[in-house]
């Protein structure tokens, strides 16, 4: 046969090939958007679904919508927005005969996802009986919900879904770059920068926690009517390893915040809350949801509290600078095979002079007491003036804190234990108000200075009269912090034999 006879069947065929494959586009075309817009008309009243473009793509096994709209309002509500979804690896076959959903890749680009008070029950209205999707990416995606904000990327492997409203995946990994929650009834908001989260590896990585009241603070105390706490500061560095998140569960190998820095104000010309107050304990297993850490540290961190007195116009504060501390292990639901007590092991720098050290073991069991011991060393006493002038009417002209040793227990009635110390040179003026200033009170500071608080104190001393005991009933309306502080200082006055006359 000649090579001019061959070429006509041959171009009659390539022109039937072309014809069918003209029409397997456009008819498989046809039947995609006449299946889609069945779907969509088939929804009940409560979900929306609109488009701006539909391109099915045969040969390639895809199919990209534009400008997606999808509603879902029943008792609450979500709105998505998404630019473009481009559906990869499209078993077209399967979703149009068996009702079958199989993607190797789905691709939400530029989404913008809306959820009313809460996230409202899907309807049992799918337009095919499961999916499958080998990977699903929200790219660039906006969460906006009435107290949160959230801008970044999620991809999910292996994604399953069917009429039963399960929806399971494999692993998954959540990057935001920006996320801001408002809690708005506790007049507090929290601010994340660069939240890493990835199941596969077991690591959450966050560079920046910022946290602060929406309210100044000497306004939040007034809202509340009553002394509270106003709290802001950072926490930079946070990593977590082998962690696994589930439905109120939190598990952790480690849990690290390189740094921080905290800043607490008190209004105490406010009246007292006069709640009961949790033991740490009590408040943790109280908790909605399980948290389990093997290993939890921070540090160097910074922490300043200030406070308003009682009566007075100026504020004193204290700072612990250089704070580092560990509690091994962490948990709050305590199980059968579970040590007795949580331990934390802190340390720092007390106004910036000498060191403080402590260990506070905390039980898991209501018969057993919160064990506390420690050490202040080489404390120079008159870094405590912009505390002691102002909320204790008391300035420390000289004195060298070599050591004070202190153990005692506490339970929910209270503390008992003892304080060992030793000082030098410790000269302190008694204060009174005249005028809107500080004075001193001549009569008061001399038996202070004469009578009540000897110069010396040193090692040479018998410990019993270096030693005080620690007997504190505690108050249930003061926190924790509170009944700890006090329970030391009860401790260090009874050390002195006139330590009754000392004011606090």
């Amino acid at each position: 046969m000649s090579k001019h006879r061959l070429q006509r069947p041959l171009s009659y065929v390539a022109s039937v090939c072309l014809i069918l494959l003209v029409a397997v586009y456009l008819i498989g075309g046809a039947i995609i958007r006449h299946n889609i817009k069945a779907a969509l008309k088939a929804l009940p009243p409560e979900i929306q679904v609109s488009y701006d473009g539909l391109h099915p793509l045969i040969f390639q096994s895809a199919l990209i919508l534009e400008g997606l709209d999808i509603k879902i309002r029943n008792k609450d509500s979500l709105h998505m927005v998404i630019k473009e979804a481009d559906l990869g690896g499209v078993s077209f076959l399967s979703w149009i005969f068996s009702k079958k959903l199989k993607l190797k890749s789905l691709k939400l680009i530029d989404a913008t996802i809306e959820v009313g008070d809460s996230l409202p029950k899907m309807p049992n209205a799918l337009p095919f009986r499961e999916a499958d999707i080998q990977s699903l990416e929200w790219r660039n995606v906006t969460l906006l919900t009435q107290n949160l904000s959230a801008r970044g990327y999620i991809t999910l492997d292996s994604v399953h879904l069917d009429k039963k409203d399960s929806l399971t995946w494999a692993n998954y990994r959540i990057t935001f770059g920006d996320l801001k929650y408002t809690a708005q009834k506790e007049f507090e908001k929290v601010h994340l920068q660069n939240l890493v989260l990835d199941s596969k590896t077991g690591i959450l990585t966050i560079d920046t926690a910022r946290f602060q009241p929406t309210v100044n603070k000497e306004a939040l105390g007034k809202i509340k009517g009553h002394q509270e706490d106003y709290a802001e500061g950072f926490l930079e560095g946070i990593r977590a390893t082998r962690i696994d998140l589930k439905m109120q569960k939190m598990e952790a190998d480690s849990v690290e915040i390189k740094t921080a820095n905290i800043y607490v104000f008190r209004d105490r010309r406010l009246p007292l809350d006069t709640a009961s107050k949790p033991l740490p304990i009590d408040y943790l297993k109280s908790l909605p949801v399980d948290i389990r850490i093997q290993h939890f540290s921070w540090g160097p961190a910074t922490f300043t509290y200030e406070e308003y007195p009682k009566q007075g116009d100026k504020t004193g504060y204290l700072k612990i600078e250089r704070c580092k501390g560990q509690i091994q292990p962490f948990f709050n639901k305590p199980e059968k095979d579970d040590p007795a007590y949580l331990t934390l092991n802190a340390e720092g720098s007390l106004m910036g002079s000498g060191t403080v050290e402590t260990q506070v073991e905390m039980p898991l069991h209501k018969a057993d007491p919160y064990k506390v011991q420690g050490a202040f060393r080489n404390l120079d006493l008159t870094s405590l003036n912009p505390s002691a002038v102002n909320l204790g009417d008391l300035r420390l002209e000289s004195g060298m804190l070599n050591d004070l040793i202190f153990n005692f227990d506490m339970n929910g009635e209270k503390a008992t234990g003892k304080i060992v110390g030793e000082y030098h040179d410790l000269v302190a003026d008694k204060l009174k108000d005249k005028g809107g200033k500080k004075e001193v009170a001549g009569v008061k500071t001399f038996f202070l200075q004469k009578l009540i608080v000897p110069r010396d104190k040193d090692h040479t001393l018998p410990v019993s009269r270096r030693s005080g005991k620690v007997n504190y009933a505690r108050d249930p309306q003061r926190y924790f912090s509170y009944y700890m502080l006090h329970s030391l200082l009860v401790g260090v006055k009874d050390s002195f034999s006139l330590g009754v006359l000392l004011p606090g």
